[in-house]
């Protein structure tokens, strides 16, 4: 879905139509590339998430598997609430 939301953006930049009047946005607004730049870190962080669950499963590792899904949702809080200096001064 975060793809198709940058690839809207992408279509609105490429018309004539002003979306942020159309949607009465603020002049601050993420543009597509910004968009796809989130899209790209969630399909390689989910992805590898998955496979490492799967993995981990697999070789009977079951703790650690199970622990997969809370440790990418605290990074997910972790990135959103800014704790990472690289992220909140981006």
């Amino acid at each position: 879905m975060v793809w198709l939301w940058g690839v809207n953006l992408w279509v609105f930049a490429q018309s004539t139509v002003s979306y942020t009047e159309v949607f009465d946005l603020d002049q601050n607004h993420l543009t597509h590339n910004e968009i796809w730049k989130c899209a790209t870190w969630m399909t390689i962080v989910v992805p590898t998430s998955m496979t490492s669950y799967l993995y981990l499963y697999s070789h009977g590792e079951v703790p650690l598997a199970a622990s997969q899904p809370v440790l990418l949702y605290a990074a997910v809080a972790m990135v959103l609430n800014g704790s990472f200096g690289y992220f909140s001064s981006a």
